[in-house]
């Protein structure tokens, strides 16, 4: 039926123009229907007008769990008449454009329609005179990025925890920014805590806790979204060395300080690698087990999982990789996310040689090889062919999902071959005049290879199958041969195993982790419960204080019955761990043993526990 227009129609067509004008000024700015054709994961319009520095002053709400404030980027407009960022969930209270002298006005701005994971368009009007844009605004109370720890999810149960994600698209769910890892920035931030807490950011960072809560921040140096990080807490400091340090919470502090405290040999080895360090401080924050990742490369303050610390400086080659990603991934840094390898390949790279220098070849190899195992059961795993390449086509995909262990590997294993054929000399000068001469930049894979043949394979490495390790899905013939003689002494026990009456310490004695996880990895599925109990007993698998073992021996008990013993354990286990590469075997194993109804109720517990990204790695194995 047709509606007659009525005086208490227009009354109702007017509150409705003063709720919509609450949270839009009208605008004629046009707003993108879809992400640029330059960055498949923003809306940002990089070639009209394109941020080159960030002054942030924000307060954290831990009780209604939100971010608000002001973001004023400092602008540079090349043609047009609109600024796009990239915005997720975020309330847009008022839009200021600042003109040269400082005059400030209201300007008008629209938000684009909401797009899933790839949030909502913020479209801005500038003009020529518009040096400076400022949004008002609050995060959602869901901000992907934010994690919002409760005080008795924390070590000291006194105060709550925060810390972000950025990576690779979540910066935008609580800054308006430009989200893509092609566009960097500098940026100055004052941030507002409650009191008792010390905020620090991916910057140069405060030791010490203020009455007022309030912090400032400064990172000189350009950085994309990503890497633009946020932390709050009941947290304390502990120098390392002049330039390294820890920051943790107080009961978790000196077992942190013990784990990590030869960090400026790591520092040293990758400087011997890749040139000067360039950004003044290395610190790492010990943050509570929901963290998703082993560690988060978030410049001058390395985000780490608290399952690194376990008492024998096992795991440490994670923080190896992050001290490596100084260089490649924030120094240089992939272009767009379909080059994300140009990151973390090479970062895995230089995790091995800087291993090797201080654990010594056979450490190195086991690392490689260990890779390798997650790498070939990626690509058995992996239902779209072309993302086993180097170089992936993610547009339209969520790169929260789609990122995984295929671009650490298969790269890292690009640039061993690449060593081999040319020696480690000639590696390591290319290294050091890649980082110097792209420093503070971004690149693309194109660009990367291009640099490579002239610098380096053209002249010392010819034929050098170069478009069969990048373009090419799969796992390439012309893998380099690596060895290592404990692995290979462990084939032999394994190969017995089923002819022991009892496992003995003495054949097993003093393993690595490295070696513990290939072990348990290589033991026959059809193992009875008679071996799978003494194993147990005589190895203390199931009660390990290592992540790494207990993943992958939960993960074979599922596989071979033995878990009707210990399910209590595993679902401890899965309940007080987030990181995703410990968690996604046991689901997956769950799945394939038909005990779906089981993976779903662990989910649904420790769901509140888990980070977003998290959530999508376990949620794309229980759904597939």
């Amino acid at each position: 039926m047709r509606g007659v227009f009525t005086f208490s129609n227009l009354f109702l067509v007017l509150l409705s123009i003063i709720a919509f004008s609450a949270c839009t000024t009208f605008s004629s700015v046009e707003v993108p229907a879809d992400v640029s054709s330059q960055y498949p994961h923003s809306f940002a319009r990089p070639d009209e007008a394109v941020v080159k520095h960030l002054d942030l002053d924000v307060e954290v709400d831990f009780e209604n769990k939100v971010v608000k404030g002001v973001a004023t980027w400092d602008i540079e407009l090349k043609e047009g008449d609109r600024l796009v960022l990239d915005t997720r969930g975020l309330q847009i209270e008022k839009v200021e454009r600042v003109e040269k002298g400082g005059n400030v006005f209201e300007t008008g701005y629209l938000l684009g329609s909401d797009q899933d994971y790839l949030g909502q368009p913020l479209a801005i009007e500038v003009d020529k005179k518009t040096e400076q844009v400022k949004i008002h605004y609050t995060s959602g109370k869901d901000a992907a990025a934010l994690l919002w720890m409760e005080k008795n999810q924390t070590l000291g149960k006194q105060l709550p925890i925060l810390f972000s994600q950025g990576q690779p698209i979540m910066t935008r769910s609580w800054i308006p920014c430009q989200d893509s890892p092609g566009i960097k920035f500098t940026y100055n931030a004052k941030v507002k805590v409650p009191p008792g807490m010390l905020a620090l950011m991916s910057a140069k960072n405060p030791i010490e806790k203020r009455a007022d809560g309030v912090y400032t921040f400064s990172q000189t140096n350009p950085v994309p979204a990503y890497l633009v990080a946020i932390a709050a807490g009941d947290l304390v400091f502990e120098k390392v060395s002049s330039r390294c340090g820890i920051f943790a919470e107080p009961a978790i502090i000196n077992d942190a300080y013990y784990e990590f405290n030869h960090m400026e040999d790591m520092l040293k080895t990758a400087e011997s690698i890749c040139g000067p360090y360039q950004w003044g401080e290395f610190n790492v924050l010990v943050l509570p087990p929901s963290f998703p990742f082993g560690g988060m490369e978030n410049p001058m303050l390395t985000f780490v999982t608290p399952t690194l610390i376990v008492g024998d400086r096992s795991l440490v080659s994670t923080v190896a990789h992050e001290i490596a990603h100084s260089w490649s991934g924030n120094l240089v840094t992939n272009a767009t996310w379909n080059d994300f390898w140009l990151n973390e390949g090479i970062t895995t790279y230089l995790e091995w040689r800087i291993m090797e220098a201080l654990e010594g070849p056979e450490a190195a190899n086991m690392l490689i090889l260990n890779g390798r195992e997650i790498w070939q059961d990626d690509v058995k795993q992996e239902t779209n062919e072309g993302d086993t390449r180097l170089k992936t086509d993610l547009k339209g995909r969520n790169p929260m999902i789609e990122l995984d262990n295929i671009a650490y590997e298969k790269g890292a294993n690009f640039l061993l071959l690449i060593e081999r054929k040319v020696g480690r000399d000639k590696m390591d000068q290319f290294l050091k005049k890649y980082f110097q001469t792209y420093a503070g930049q971004t690149i693309d894979t194109e660009t990367f290879l291009s640099f490579l043949k002239k610098e380096l394979t053209d002249q010392y490495a010819p034929g050098l199958p170069i478009d069969e390790w990048v373009y090419q899905p799969g796992i390439p013939a012309s893998l380099p041969e690596v060895k290592s003689a404990r692995f290979e002494y462990l084939d032999g026990v394994i190969a017995k195993i089923n002819a022991w009456s009892s496992p003995t310490r003495t054949v097993l004695n003093g393993l690595s982790a490295q070696e513990w996880v290939y072990f348990i990895n290589h033991l026959p599925i059809d193992l009875d419960n008679r071996m799978m109990k003494s194993l147990d007993l005589n190895f203390n698998f199931t009660s390990s204080k290592n992540a790494e073992i207990k993943s992958a021996w939960f993960a074979l008990t599922i596989k071979n019955g033995y878990a009707e013993n210990i399910y209590s354990e595993i679902e401890q286990f899965l309940m007080g761990v987030g990181r995703a590469k410990f968690l996604t075997p046991i689901y997956r194993a769950l799945m394939k043993r038909g005990f779906k109804a089981k993976a779903e109720n662990y989910y649904k517990m420790a769901r509140p526990f888990y980070h977003d990204l998290t959530r999508e790695k376990i949620e794309q194995v229980i759904n597939a």
